[in-house]
């Protein structure tokens, strides 16, 4: 019998919503968490949540006296990889959508880990952060 056939997929699916869901949730809070002191911005579509609200990423914008080449170094330090906004633009941009393109914004995926391990890695990368800011 398939998959389909028996309902297993609608099983499956829904099951990796709810963990999407939640991973998604985590990083929102965790990320909300550290925004004080790090002074990044997040960005979604909603204007209501600071939760990603598409695909497996949270976008970040980082404050102008965060020294990019410096985070690099920091990231590795504290054992966290992000992705530089720049490199995920394809192209041409959408204005409304610029800051995908700012050397000051980095993507975060959260599609691979558990609820702790991302608190864990906004945590260290806030560290890292802090550590560049000038």
């Amino acid at each position: 019998m398939s998959v389909i056939a028996s309902g297993e997929q609608k099983k499956m699916l829904a099951r990796l919503q709810a963990w999407y869901e939640s991973a998604a949730a985590a990083l929102s809070t965790a990320v909300v968490v550290e925004m004080k002191e790090t002074k990044w911005v997040v960005h979604t579509n909603s204007n209501t949540t600071n939760a990603p609200t598409g695909g497996y990423f949270a976008w970040l914008t980082l404050p102008e006296t965060c020294n990019i080449d410096e985070l690099a170094v920091q990231t590795e330090k504290h054992q966290v990889a992000v992705l530089r906004g720049h490199r995920c633009v394809a192209g041409g941009r959408d204005d409304d959508l610029s800051f995908f393109a700012s050397k000051q914004s980095v993507r975060l995926c959260f599609a691979y880990l558990d609820e702790a391990e991302i608190v864990e890695m906004v945590r260290r990368l806030a560290r890292a952060v802090r550590a560049a800011t000038v």
